[in-house]
């Protein structure tokens, strides 16, 4: 439902970052939100609060959950985080 609202505000060529776990933690992480300033910055907020994972995504799973989006970057940082970078190729009504 996140993905499709997300989708559902971007238009045609735009991109979206996203960050995902790719092992489960023993316990709650801190929340954090980012936004892309320009091409060269990103802008770290944390929340002030933790949250538990429900699910771990690899790779595979999330370009499933970013149908419609071509996946333009895949990059594996440290902690196993997975950081993505997707264009969006087409309406998601369209799918």
């Amino acid at each position: 439902a996140v993905v499709q609202r997300i989708s559902l505000m971007m238009k045609h060529g735009s991109l979206v970052v996203a960050f995902f776990h790719t092992h489960k933690s023993p316990g709650p992480v801190p929340a954090v939100k980012y936004r892309l300033i320009d091409d060269h910055n990103l802008e770290y907020h944390p929340l002030g609060f933790d949250l538990e994972f429900q699910k771990v995504y690899q790779t595979r799973d999330v370009t499933q959950l970013f149908k419609g989006h071509q996946g333009v970057k895949f990059y594996l940082l440290k902690h196993n985080v997975l950081e993505v970078l997707l264009k969006k190729e087409q309406a998601l009504e369209n799918l």
